[in-house]
């Protein structure tokens, strides 16, 4: 395996409400938040960052950066070992273990202390960081980390559920997460949890008198109307239409 070429590693603090400017490198950055919650927006996307999640901006990528609460950041250069598909990284990192962190914590130390072939330890650890990332990708998404995901979804499904707080829960980046979830469930995170909204409703309106409005605002719908319509597209009837065909089959045979 050929080494990436490690170039340097900064430490950040921002104060809340504060904006890093547009600007590029000319090498790849590793920008890890390790608190806080910020903002950045590059190549037309825009990422949230809470504690623990990080972004790798390929050289020449213009972005920027909102902090909406103090933060402290550390911002790892380096070159690729080989030519990288500047869309590699293209999706946001999560580092539930702190992993990601240790590392950059040990190359700090490197850069602080200046031992004897401090660099190439550093392009050793950035090789060892870069290699993590990868088989992570590669790796099935977990029994451990789908099981956490289902429960707060139990739990929360009436409530307005972030799905980047759920990639978080997790332990993977958004990405690999929505893809991970669809093959494990057959269905995408929010067609998953709106499937329990409407099964809770269903239960509802088969055994309770409480009016349609109600029940939408119950089941975790903004409104009746959005209600109606994401109940007749996953069931094929109106909510009025579904409790009145309960009540008919309820009505016993004389």
């Amino acid at each position: 395996m050929k080494l990436p070429k490690f170039e340097y590693l900064y430490c950040y603090y921002h104060e809340k409400d504060t904006l890093v400017k547009p600007h590029f490198h000319n090498c790849y950055e590793l920008t890890y938040f390790c608190d806080g919650n910020s903002v950045s927006e590059t190549n037309g996307e825009t990422y949230k960052f809470f504690a623990g999640n990080f972004l790798i901006y390929p050289s020449g990528r213009v972005h920027n950066e909102a902090h909406l609460s103090k933060v402290k950041v550390l911002c790892l250069g380096f070159t690729p070992a080989e030519d990288e598909d500047e869309h590699a990284y293209d999706r946001l990192f999560s580092d539930p273990d702190k992993s990601v962190l240790k590392l950059l914590e040990q190359i700090q130390n490197e850069t602080v202390n200046k031992e004897e072939e401090f660099r190439f330890m550093c392009s050793l650890l950035t090789g060892q960081l870069l290699l993590g990332l990868k088989r992570q990708a590669e790796t099935p998404f977990s029994q451990s980390s789908f099981l956490p995901v289902l429960r707060y979804i139990n739990e929360q499904y009436t409530s307005d559920i972030e799905l980047e707080y759920l990639a978080q829960l997790s332990g993977y980046s958004y990405d690999h997460f929505r893809h991970a979830f669809k093959q494990k469930t057959g269905m995408t995170p929010l067609k998953y949890i709106l499937g329990k909204k409407v099964d809770h409703a269903k239960l509802l309106l088969a055994n309770s008198t409480i009016c349609v409005a109600d029940i939408a605002i119950t089941c975790g719908f903004a409104n009746i109307s959005q209600f109606s319509v994401t109940f007749k597209k996953m069931t094929g009837r109106t909510p009025s239409e579904y409790r009145r065909d309960k009540e008919i089959k309820k009505t016993p045979v004389k």
